[in-house]
């Protein structure tokens, strides 16, 4: 199991909050706290995110931003730790993976990872375009440890 330091959670809950802020997509909070049930370090909770099962019947643009938002955690701890280690991040890839199944046409394993690696591509980008964003969500998930979307989106909202 991988230890990361509270600020590098932070910072990876920070990247999938500044996502969902700048592709629109919902969630209803996001914690640096540990989570043993879910097995997570820290979290955000996005409706599809969270709940498989709404997926099906969803616009398959929405789960392509659904995707970049789920690898945009590890290009956002990148910000402070460029030599992250990817295993943290194992269970969002498998994420962005099966919602690209559910969207695309090509299923074929070499279709799903030329798509997935474009995504991850657009996720760092995201991250790099918004990092005074990432910053401050950081911050602000730092201080609070948990916030709600509408304390997110104040943190984010003036941020340039």
């Amino acid at each position: 199991m991988n230890i990361f330091s509270t600020e590098e959670i932070a910072y990876h809950e920070a990247g999938h909050v500044v996502a969902c802020f700048i592709l629109g997509l919902p969630f209803r909070y996001a914690t640096i706290r540990s989570n043993k049930r879910i097995a997570a370090a820290g979290h955000i909770y996005a409706s599809i995110w969270d709940l498989p099962h709404e997926i099906e019947g969803t616009d398959p643009e929405q789960l392509v931003c659904f995707a970049v938002m789920s690898c945009s955690g590890y290009e956002a701890q990148k910000i402070i730790n460029p030599t992250a280690n990817v295993d943290g991040s194992r269970e969002d890839y498998s994420r962005a993976r099966a919602l690209l199944l559910a969207c695309l046409e090509d299923e074929s394993f070499v279709g799903i990872s030329r798509q997935l690696d474009e995504i991850k591509i657009s996720a760092g980008s995201l991250i790099r375009d918004n990092e005074t964003r990432v910053h401050n969500a950081a911050k602000a998930l730092l201080k609070h440890e948990t916030l709600g979307y509408h304390a997110l989106h104040v943190a984010l909202k003036d941020a340039v």
